[in-house]
């Protein structure tokens, strides 16, 4: 635990001296401890939210992010359809359960459903929209994925999230000059670490390994412990 993590949960923990039974000032701890990686201690702060608060659909949330850090998915999932029934107008638990399902336990169709449901309580969410996207990519539906998360894109040019997997789709099927284009269209994406990597991966394969050591020493000088972008400088 840095210096930072500890004195915020001080804080955490003098809000709480000065407030006990307010249902928010735990769940502000356990996400402090939860930032610290201290699971147990994350657990307990928001099982006390939930305690003074049952219908507090952050808590339910939040404490399906630890059981999935203690590798515990049927505890998570429970969680996060908790958060899902108190307010179904949340994006977040759809996101926590689609992830849950799709990533860790690779049912990718029990996570496709999830986002449905999640994108039918809350039509155009784009952070649902791009990890259903996301979701059909990790199902090897390479087509799929790219008509949603271009169809993303178009929407909104702003969207990294989506301009991030629709670059590293266009890697996977060698369009290098797709993917260096579409990486460079939204400059704020451009500048960003993950867009340097990705910049200097499709240079690499393009063969400009001028541009491409560039592009990965920038991305390292954003990120230093970027090592997969060191390894590509090698």
């Amino acid at each position: 635990m840095n210096t930072q993590q500890h004195d915020r949960i001080a804080a955490c923990q003098r809000d709480i001296n000065q407030r006990p039974n307010d249902p928010a000032s735990h769940n502000a701890l356990g996400a402090a401890y939860f930032d610290a990686d201290d699971n147990a201690r994350a657990r307990a702060a928001y099982d006390r939210a939930i305690a003074l608060d049952p219908d507090n659909w952050a808590a339910h949330n939040a404490i399906g992010h630890v059981y999935y850090r203690l590798d515990m998915p049927k505890e998570s999932a429970v969680a996060y359809e908790r958060a899902i029934a108190i307010d179904p107008h949340q994006e977040h638990p759809y996101y926590g359960l689609a992830i849950l399902l799709g990533v860790k336990l690779g049912k990718y169709a029990e996570a496709q459903s999830v986002l449905e449901r999640g994108l039918g309580a809350i039509p155009g969410s784009a952070w649902l929209t791009d990890t259903m996207g996301a979701n059909h990519a990790r199902n090897g539906q390479i087509q799929r994925a790219l008509e949603i998360l271009e169809a993303s894109l178009q929407k909104n040019a702003g969207d990294a999230d989506a301009r991030s997997w629709v670059g590293l789709l266009y890697l996977q099927q060698r369009r290098h000059a797709d993917c260096i284009a579409v990486c460079a269209g939204d400059p704020a994406y451009a500048a960003s670490q993950d867009g340097q990597r990705m910049l200097g991966y499709a240079n690499i394969h393009q063969g400009e390994t001028a541009k491409a050591a560039a592009h990965l020493r920038a991305a390292v000088a954003l990120e230093p412990d970027d090592y997969e972008a060191r390894g590509a400088l090698v």
